[in-house]
């Protein structure tokens, strides 16, 4: 979203209750789960499919990478994607 100057809300979860009580089952995701993304009629979890989402949406296959980066790409979004599971099992 910074990269295309999109406006967006960042909501920060400090309490359990907030996630866990007030949106976890209140947002309508199909799959409840942090983080998540919210454009319009699309509502998202996982990291992956929200970076996937983001790059058909703005026309940028370039951030996916090309050529052996693409797959360097490909790991660093999936290292994100434990690295933050491992943060979210930790706050828990």
């Amino acid at each position: 979203m910074e990269l295309t100057e999109t406006p967006y809300n960042d909501v920060q979860y400090v309490e359990d209750n907030d996630w866990f009580v007030r949106d976890k089952f209140n947002l309508g995701l199909d799959f409840p789960n942090l983080p998540y993304i919210i454009d319009g009629d699309v509502k998202l979890t996982e990291f992956s499919a929200i970076s996937s989402y983001l790059v058909d949406t703005y026309g940028k296959p370039e951030w996916l990478g090309k050529g052996k980066d693409k797959y360097i790409v490909e790991s660093l979004r999936s290292l994100f994607a434990d690295v933050l599971s491992g943060i979210y099992r930790t706050a828990l």
